[in-house]
């Protein structure tokens, strides 16, 4: 079962109320990425909307969801609960589907404007503006999406059963490859900032070989091998890190040791 499930879909899809329902059935922390960049900007939405335009908007949402997910701590399962844009920032969906698996909640547009017309979303003035944002909206939702889950006429109970039974069974769209195997993750905190370490077979290939930011430190990828001496209870990572070549091992109950410039 993945560490993170991250729901993606349009305004109205149901992703906080679904979110916070299937957390609760799968005893994981649920955290809603709308609620996260209110609270750490101390402003609302539609306020930052109107400072700062849609594209300063993204930045923020961006930087905040950064800091979200260097905050992971693997040994806790996590709902996120997603903007209606943040999948549409390739770099987000990248960082997103190395830690976990985003499960799209697709909703008829006519069902979703009904559950936000009168709202003050920026992004919901007119059924027209809204309709057209949806269609485009929808292929960049499956593209990215490990698993689609049609919600029509379903209430959120219903779609967060349908969201438990997706995480628990490691499903994914016919047609998409599961991703590589995620033998382990590993969050290392500094005194100034923290860095997650996600290793596993291929992903290295996920990441598009190349270092993919996540916070101040980053998110690195590794490859896998076990280490002689230690047998396959130890792990050996080697990726770039600054100018060298770093190696970290794990052991079984040793925690994170060795490292050092290679």
């Amino acid at each position: 079962m993945a560490p993170l499930v991250a729901l993606s879909g349009f305004m109205g899809s149901g992703k906080s109320s679904v979110g916070r329902l299937a957390a609760g059935r799968l005893g994981w922390r649920f955290v809603d990425l709308d609620v996260e960049v209110e609270l750490r900007e101390g402003r609302t939405i539609p306020q930052i909307f109107a400072g700062a335009g849609e594209a300063g908007f993204r930045r923020v949402e961006r930087e905040v969801l950064q800091a979200v997910l260097s905050e992971l701590d693997p040994r806790e399962g996590v709902v996120l609960a997603l903007g209606g844009g943040t999948v549409t920032v390739p770099e987000a969906t990248r960082c997103l589907r190395m830690l976990g698996r985003i499960i799209y909640l697709d909703v008829p547009t006519a069902e979703a404007w009904s559950r936000v017309q009168g709202s003050d979303r920026p992004l919901a003035l007119t059924f027209e503006a809204f309709a057209e944002l949806a269609e485009a909206r929808r292929t960049v939702y499956r593209e990215t999406a490990d698993v689609t889950l049609d919600t029509a006429g379903l209430g959120p109970a219903e779609v967060a059963e349908r969201v438990v039974r997706a995480a628990s069974s490691g499903e994914h769209d016919e047609g998409r490859r599961a991703g590589p195997g995620r033998l382990w993750v590993v969050r290392l905190a500094g005194t100034c900032r923290a860095s997650i370490i996600h290793g596993g077979e291929g992903a290295l290939g996920v990441a598009g070989g190349s270092r993919v930011t996540v916070g101040g430190s980053g998110i690195r990828c590794f490859r896998h091998q076990c280490v002689g001496g230690l047998g396959c209870a130890g792990h050996r990572a080697s990726g770039s890190h600054g100018s060298g070549l770093r190696t970290l091992y794990r052991g079984a109950g040793r925690g994170l040791q060795g490292g050092g410039r290679r």
